[in-house]
């Protein structure tokens, strides 16, 4: 430049990020060199930022905006902020190189949706940084939570304290979605004060509501008639809404007093139908909804009385246990409320039942059953007693106890045994008790009436020998009396014989038994019968008891002692086949013999199935039946042996011979000895046939050679076994007596 002059130097500078930059500039003459250092601070660009605040009017949402200062010097940054419910300082101080937090609020006085701007000034260097805003109030909380004790059909206040967060004298509207609450309809409060207001709070009903009780600010000289429910539907929505205050009611209200107590006594296990009236004092019908609570208690759920009438309420009543409890029966659905009745439950004994009369001979029992049931979910044990217990008699009970299942019943069986005939003193009371059902009672009343036949006796003996059987009679009368026994013979006295040492006047108390000793010695081989009485003494004819026993005698005879009896032998595992002809004679056995052949190729796929007692009638007069002496073989004979009877023969002598075929197969070594016996159906004699089987020990099915590898080392080898019956077969493995495992 020029002497004394000022000369200008043009630097440009362009930067593409944020932040502090530093150079040097050096000019040179010929006479000095001048240094200069330039400091440069580069901001970022200033960007409009949208932000959105959503909450509840008049509830105050903050949130902090970051602003970054990354220059060495501190900024004073100058808040401008416009919108309705948003604030914030009118300056920040920003520090170097950190980040400092502009506080920014949000509080709406009311519902609604609120546009606005903040705009931060940068006072060092003139930058902005500009927020657009955005603000959603939504329906505003409540303002308290008030619970409210009280009974149904009773009036009680309570006082809510109302704000008002406007700056004016303000007046609302009060509405409310709760039937049960009244007071004033508007109130008119001083900006930024509060008042009370009397809430009248009568519920017609027992239960629980929750609503809510608004005050809605009217604008000057406007009436706005929306309800709390339009005011709460504008939620969201981006239209102002009225300035409003609300309190959440709960009422808790007890049941008033009944309007009338009701007792109901029912017997356990039975039921009992109650009408309840009910008056309608309307000009028009009255529906009504029923509730019924209480336990076993039921009824409709539904009601309807005509206009200027009454009507009843049918209300059942069944316990299915003992004791006392409270019910009640609510109606609603009139115009002022709801009305009940309190009943009070008793659940007494079970009703006795009383059964059907029984009739049973003297001398014997008759047997009854009597009916128990269990309705609950669990089982109930029931104890037991009998009033009654000479004539009827429990023998199913034990220790006087009886279990019935949840939701079960059993007939517990009952004797009758009658000491009289007639009525006489032949009734009981069963009781069966239990702690859930109480006593429950059982009337059984009985008959007795005159004997008749008893139960037939058989005695079987040996042709030409004699056997004794026992008759045991009981004196099934209840005072002291006289018998008599007698034989009605319809054979030869001698086939049968009473040893008593005396037959008449004999006393017998109650309940005390004589044994009867009844000898039957048979000569023929057909069937004896008899009839045995025993009567009273001491009476007319025409009272006269008689007790008859039907006494039937069956013969029998074996020709051969087990010693002498023919022994059919073979090898086990194999087959042997006889045919064996027995002689029938119909008087004299000592001339009937038993003989044996050998029969190849027995056809035994006819007849009779394998199996013990071998048993046919293929011939109307004869049946017959292969019998096990040693019952320890009697599965093993009724596997291996088959008896099929071929034919009969009649010879001129009026002599019978029966032929049968044989067939043994025994799978193993055995010694037993049978009896085949032979029964004539029309004579009714038995013949008994001893027969001894034997079975030899069979040859070895197979050499099992087993070569040990070493001293001390087990060596195993496997065979198979055959069972050759249709069925599974147990074995059994051991070895021989005398080999060393």
């Amino acid at each position: 430049g020029r002497r004394g002059g000022v000369g200008r130097c043009t630097v440009g500078f362009v930067s593409e990020e944020s932040g502090q930059f530093e150079c040097r500039v050096v000019l040179r003459s010929s006479r000095e060199v001048r240094v200069f250092i330039i400091e440069s601070t580069v901001l970022e660009r200033c960007r409009e930022v949208q932000l959105e605040f959503t909450t509840t009017a008049m509830q105050p949402l903050t949130q902090d905006i970051p602003i970054v200062n990354p220059s060495t010097v501190e900024w004073l940054l100058g808040a401008t902020l416009r919108g309705s419910g948003f604030s914030g300082p009118d300056s920040i101080l920003s520090q170097p190189l950190s980040t400092t937090a502009y506080p920014l609020t949000f509080n709406p006085k009311k519902e609604g949706t609120v546009e606005g701007e903040l705009c931060l000034v940068n006072g060092n260097d003139g930058t902005e940084h500009r927020f657009q805003l955005r603000g959603v109030a939504e329906k505003p909380l409540a303002q308290d939570y008030v619970l409210i004790h009280t009974r149904a059909k009773t009036s009680v206040t309570h006082i809510l304290h109302v704000p008002n967060h406007n700056e004016r004298t303000t007046e609302f509207r009060v509405e409310s979605d709760l039937t049960c609450v009244s007071g004033p309809p508007s109130v008119t409060i001083t900006g930024g004060d509060l008042v009370d207001y009397p809430l009248l709070v009568r519920p017609i009903r027992r239960g629980v509501v929750s609503g809510a009780v608004a005050f809605v600010a009217q604008a000057p000289g406007t009436r706005d008639r929306r309800s709390l429910s339009a005011v709460s539907s504008r939620r969201g929505q981006a239209s102002s809404a009225p300035h409003h205050v609300w309190f959440q009611i709960e009422v808790r209200a007890e049941p008033a007093p009944p309007d009338q107590v009701v007792p109901l006594t029912c017997p356990t296990l039975s039921s009992t139908l109650t009408r309840l009236h009910v008056t309608n004092s309307q000009p028009h019908p009255l529906q009504l909804t029923v509730v019924v609570g209480g336990e076993y208690v039921s009824g409709p759920g539904s009601l309807v009385v005509d206009a200027n009438s009454s009507t009843s309420y049918p209300l059942t009543f069944a316990p299915s246990l003992i004791g006392d409890t409270a019910g009640e029966v609510v109606f609603d659905g009139g115009p002022d409320g709801e009305f009940w009745y309190q009943l009070q439950l008793t659940a007494t004994d079970p009703t006795p039942i009383t059964l059907p009369n029984v009739t049973c001979k003297l001398g014997k029992t008759e047997q009854v059953s009597v009916p128990l049931r269990n309705p609950l979910g669990h089982s109930v044990v029931f104890s037991c007693q009998c009033s009654n217990t000479r004539h009827f008699i429990i023998p199913a009970l034990t220790d006087s106890q009886v279990e019935v299942e949840a939701g079960g019943s059993i007939d517990v069986p009952v004797l009758f045994k009658p000491s009289c005939v007639g009525s006489g003193d032949h009734m009981a009371h069963i009781s069966f008790t239990s702690q859930q059902f109480g006593e429950q009672v059982f009337i059984l009343q009985g008959e007795g009436s005159e004997p008749s036949q008893m139960e037939p006796t058989t005695i079987q003996a040996s042709l030409n020998s004699n056997t004794t059987h026992v008759v045991s009679f009981t004196n099934p009368l209840d005072t002291p009396t006289l018998f008599q026994v007698t034989l009605c013979d319809t054979h030869p006295l001698e086939s049968f014989c009473l040893l008593l040492k005396r037959t008449h006047g004999i006393l017998l108390r109650p309940g005390v038994s004589l044994d009867i000793p009844v000898m039957f010695v048979p000569e023929e081989m057909h069937t004896h019968r008899t009839n045995m009485t025993v009567s009273t003494e001491g009476t007319r004819s025409e009272n006269k008891l008689v007790w008859r026993y039907p006494i039937i005698g069956q013969p029998q005879f074996s020709p051969l002692s087990p010693k002498s009896a023919p022994k059919i032998v073979c090898q086990a595992k194999e087959r042997v086949e006889e045919k064996l002809e027995v002689m029938l004679v119909s008087r004299k056995m000592k001339d009937a013999a038993i003989f044996r052949s050998k029969a190849p190729n027995l056809d035994t796929s006819s007849g009779n199935d394998q199996g013990l007692p071998q048993q046919s009638e293929a011939d109307g007069h004869y049946s017959y039946e292969l019998v096990c002496v040693d019952g320890e073989y009697s599965d093993l004979i009724r596997d291996c042996v088959v008896v099929k009877l071929l034919r009969r023969v009649v010879s001129e002598e009026g002599h019978v011979k029966l032929v049968f075929g044989f067939v043994f197969v025994p799978p193993r070594a055995l010694s037993c000895t049978v009896e085949l016996n032979v029964r004539c159906s029309g004579s009714g004699g038995v013949w008994k046939f001893p027969l001894h089987l034997c079975a030899n020990m069979a040859d070895p099915d197979d050499v099992i050679v087993i070569e040990a590898t070493s001293l001390n080392r087990e060596t195993q080898i496997q065979f198979r076994l055959t069972s050759m019956q249709e069925h599974p077969l147990p074995f059994t493995a051991h070895l021989a007596h005398g080999v060393r495992p």
